[in-house]
C-alpha cells in the first residue's frame, strides 16, 4: 500500500494533499502485519507524479485524506483501490486491516479552487 505522508515513518500524519505530500510511504503487508516500510521524498509536488511511483512500487491500495481528480482517475484506471483516512499512518493501516476504512469516492475529490494561488500542476 502507499500513503502520502508529512514524514518518513509510520508515526507521521497522512498528508493533507496527495500530490503535495512531503513523502510517500510504501508499506508491505504480510499475513495482516507490517513487513516493510520504504519512504520516498516527493520533490516535484505535482499531483500526477506520485501515481507513477505508486504504480512502480506495485502497491494495490492507497490511503489518503484528500486527492484531486487527475490522480484519482489514474489510480482507478490502474485498478488501485483508494481509501480515505486522516491522522497517524500507523492507525490508518490498522483501520484498513480491520476493514474499518471508507473507500474514497468521487464526492471526496479535492477541489483545486481551494488552493491559495490557484496553481495546480
Amino acid at each position: 500500500m502507499a500513503i502520502p505522508s508529512n514524514g518518513k515513518d509510520l508515526d507521521s500524519e497522512i498528508s493533507e494533499h496527495f500530490g503535495r505530500a512531503e513523502y510517500f510511504l510504501v508499506i508491505e503487508i504480510e499475513n495482516g502485519k507490517i513487513k516493510d516500510v520504504a519512504s520516498y521524498k516527493n520533490d516535484e509536488k505535482m499531483c500526477i507524479k506520485p501515481v507513477h511511483l505508486i504504480k512502480r512500487s506495485g502497491a494495490s491500495v492507497v490511503i489518503t485524506k484528500n486527492m484531486g481528480e487527475k490522480p484519482y482517475t489514474k489510480l482507478k484506471l490502474n485498478n488501485i483501490k483508494i481509501y480515505r483516512s486522516k491522522g497517524k499512518i500507523r492507525n490508518a493501516i490498522n483501520e484498513l486491516l480491520r476493514g474499518e476504512l471508507e473507500e474514497f469516492r468521487e464526492e471526496h475529490l479535492h477541489s483545486h479552487e481551494k488552493h491559495e494561488n490557484g496553481e495546480h500542476r
